[in-house]
């Protein structure tokens, strides 16, 4: 039987994608090499294996640096951890892009995992995840193939390669002597969460530090965003032998901003934890290389949205909320377009978070979160356009356009209305203001694939008017000089509907 597996194992790291990855490794594959070199002298096939999944993955795994952008693409420098708070921090980013104009952030060095990983850091991954693995008694259902999915990475996103496992081994050794129940994976998960979020908490100046942290800088700052805590929590679990996954939205559907959190895989291979957000999509971060993801199957130069073109995720979003498939018609579409996109609104525009082949003006989005307002697009030229008008998508599954042309209605603010928006923590509870005194505010119409300005408003004691708004069309009222967290809106039955 041994000799059996053996062979199987030698025959699943000879394939071209373990090739592929040996050649992406350039000067560095000698020490890919020594790993295999390693486990096919020891004999011991199920840890060949397993180095086999990670180096034959590995070409799409880095530390990324990210930096910010201007509407140029110049680098803007901007450190917002020398900034006393996270009011500070925003503070001194509003007044730069007042100044400069709206920044982005995006991929400033990149440090690629097949050219930098060492043998000795890949050895010492590998056996010591074996040692959780087999030595833990809440790990005895967990599959060869979960474990190498959810225990034997080395990685929770694009965080620097660090030495972590042995510590965090050492310093929850004696995790079953406080546990109810040593076979209950999902006890032993949560007290392992517990422990890693008294590690990092959280502090909302980390969104201005899109930079995933590494082990070493996490343990010295001691706070972090949702995503640095994520890691935490993936350490710390798949170091106590507890197979866990990272599921994040990369757009809320009704609030801005993203949250990531980690979850424990159960014996089914499935997992699930409860959001407080609403989520029009959720993915799983895998370490495993996803076929039938858009990343996997675009040419090369072809371009995509830059949360939808990765290779490393797949759908779980039937896993925490209702969905419904959405086929959508197309009557233009641009020659050589081949995908099109389903996009929700948030912190102020319109983001792709799904994708769809494009079949005769037709697309078909399989799996989007209900009671959500959608507007499809295209991705042209790196830029994302509209390619209808935008939906919603209700609770019983149909769809309703927002073309206007219903009955005419008036609605009326003052100082007392109020707005949702998205200073998050990592709990997601958004907080709400009113409409300030002395401060401008615009209405915006949804008309012609563009927010079209209605009107322009004072804040103030005295209730305002807005007249003539139709029902069925979408709407969007901001502060002129604000951060556009602001929810548009619908008029339902004479009362305001915010999505």
């Amino acid at each position: 039987m041994s000799l059996f597996v053996s062979v199987v194992a030698l025959a699943l790291c000879t394939g071209d994608r373990l090739e592929l990855a040996l050649d992406h490794a350039g000067d560095n594959r000698s020490e890919l090499q020594v790993v295999l070199d390693h486990y096919e002298v020891s004999g011991d096939s199920q840890k060949y294996e397993a180095a086999c999944f990670l180096i034959e993955n590995m070409a799409g795994h880095n530390y990324a640096e990210l930096v910010f952008f201007d509407l140029d693409d110049n680098r803007v420098e901007f450190d917002s951890l020398s900034y006393a708070n996270y009011d500070e921090a925003s503070a001194a980013m509003s007044a730069l892009e007042k100044e400069s104009g709206e920044v982005h952030y995006g991929r400033g060095e990149t440090v690629h995992d097949t050219q930098t990983i060492t043998s000795e850091y890949l050895i010492n991954n590998i056996d010591l995840a074996f040692q959780s693995w087999q030595n833990n008694p809440w790990s005895i259902e967990v599959s060869f193939e979960d474990f190498c999915e959810y225990i034997l990475p080395y990685r929770g996103s694009n965080e620097p390669v660090e030495f972590w496992r042995g510590e965090l081994m050492e310093k929850f050794s004696n995790l079953a002597e406080e546990m109810e129940n040593p076979l209950d994976p999902k006890e032993a998960g949560r007290l392992l969460e517990r422990k890693a979020n008294q590690m990092v908490g959280f502090d909302p100046i980390f969104y201005l530090h899109p930079t995933d942290q590494g082990f070493t800088e996490m343990k010295a700052r001691g706070l972090g965003r949702c995503e640095d805590i994520t890691n935490m929590q993936i350490y710390a679990r798949r170091a106590g032998g507890v197979a866990v996954a990272s599921d994040y939205t990369p757009h809320w559907a009704k609030s801005g901003n993203n949250h990531a959190w980690s979850v424990v895989i159960g014996a089914d291979g499935k997992g699930y934890s409860p959001i407080s957000g609403v989520a029009a999509k959720v993915y799983r971060k895998t370490f495993s290389e996803q076929l039938s993801s858009l990343g996997s199957m675009l040419e090369e130069g072809e371009s995509a949205p830059r949360w939808l073109k990765g290779k490393y995720y797949e759908d779980v979003t039937d896993s925490y909320v209702d969905t419904s498939d959405v086929g959508i018609w197309l009557p233009e579409i641009p020659t050589g377009t081949k995908y099109a996109y389903l996009s929700v609104f948030n912190s102020g525009h319109w983001r792709p978070i799904q994708w769809s082949s494009v079949q005769t003006n037709s697309a078909t989005f399989v799996g989007m979160g209900q009671d959500i307002v959608y507007l499809p697009m295209f991705h042209i030229d790196g830029e994302n356009i509209p390619a209808g008008e935008p939906f919603i998508l209700q609770k019983d599954g149909s769809t309703r356009t927002l073309l206007g042309g219903g009955e005419e209605v008036a609605i009326e603010t003052n100082e007392t209305t109020e707005r949702r928006v998205a200073y998050e923590d990592w709990t997601d509870e958004s907080v709400t203001v009113p409409l300030k005194n002395d401060t401008v505010y615009e209405l915006f119409v949804w008309n012609n694939d563009a927010w079209e300005s209605l009107i322009k408003v004072i804040g103030g004691t005295k209730v305002t008017t807005f007249d003539s708004l139709h029902q069925g069309m979408l709407y969007w009222l901001v502060d002129s000089n604000g951060d556009r967290e602001e929810r548009p809106f619908t008029i339902e039955n004479g009362s305001i509907v915010r999505w």
